[in-house]
């Protein structure tokens, strides 16, 4: 019987393991929004709405490996993310060919 509970702990503390690691080391939607608040007071010339939530989207994606790019508009890239073209971004949308 004590052989059967330490087996049927071990399975749980394994599972609740498994999920964890399996889950990303992103940010819950209030830790990433206190993030990004911070981030835009330092840098309110390049911080639109645009950037902002591309801003909250990086934080709960990947969490503290979130990357700003120092740019103007300030863009934020996860591991593996590539940045947008050079002057794309702000609040101008995704353009098309104009055709």
């Amino acid at each position: 019987m004590v052989l059967v509970r330490g087996l049927a702990a071990t399975a749980v503390a394994a599972v609740i393991a498994a999920a964890a690691w399996g889950c990303s080391n992103g940010l819950n939607q209030t830790d990433a929004t206190v993030r990004c608040n911070e981030e835009q007071q330092g840098k309110t010339a390049c911080f639109d709405k645009d950037v902002y939530n591309a801003c909250v989207s990086c934080y709960e994606r990947c969490g503290t490996d979130c990357a700003p790019q120092e740019l103007c508009p300030e863009q934020y890239l996860c591991p593996g993310d590539k940045p947008a073209a050079a002057g794309t971004g702000g609040s101008a949308g995704t353009g098309g060919s104009g055709g």
